[in-house]
């Protein structure tokens, strides 16, 4: 849906101004209007606006964050580091694009580390960046913001 309004408002806005002119027009304004109507309806179904919101408020803080963890975890591996720990995210919000626990108690699955050494997404960190174990703690500073390649 999220795809589909941001589709929809590009379209409505890539359209000609209308002319006034003959029934042909009036009808083709009245399609516009109810096309206008029906994407604006699309911002307001299912998720969609938490996800803008998520997308407004989240997006640049979640990008700086995963750079300066990646960074943090090359540099470990590169100098043979048995064990990094890491903060949890810090988000404004995370629900749809990004689920994470802290923000819903109903979400099934949690993009962040798992606190302590243990989880799925711990898992997978230690093998994608050969460090031997990813941990998280919620005491952990937070790690040096990085440039974006």
């Amino acid at each position: 849906m999220l795809l589909l309004s941001t589709a929809g408002l590009g379209w409505l806005v890539g359209q000609p101004p209308l002319r006034s002119g003959g029934g042909g027009k009036a009808r083709q304004w009245q399609f516009r209007l109810l096309l206008v109507l029906l994407f604006m309806s699309a911002f307001g179904a299912g998720h969609v606006p938490e996800a803008w919101r998520e997308l407004v408020t989240s997006a640049a803080p979640f990008d700086a964050q995963m750079q300066a963890r990646f960074a943090a975890l090359r540099a470990a591996h590169s100098i043979g580091t048995v064990q990094v720990t890491l903060p949890p995210l810090r988000l404004r919000y995370g629900r749809v694009l990004a689920p994470l626990h802290q923000f819903s108690s109903d979400i099934e699955f949690d993009i962040d580390l798992t606190p302590g050494c243990a989880g799925t997404i711990n898992g997978v960190m230690e093998r994608y960046f050969e460090v031997p174990d990813v941990c998280c703690d919620a005491a952990a500073p937070p790690l040096p913001a990085t440039q974006s390649p």
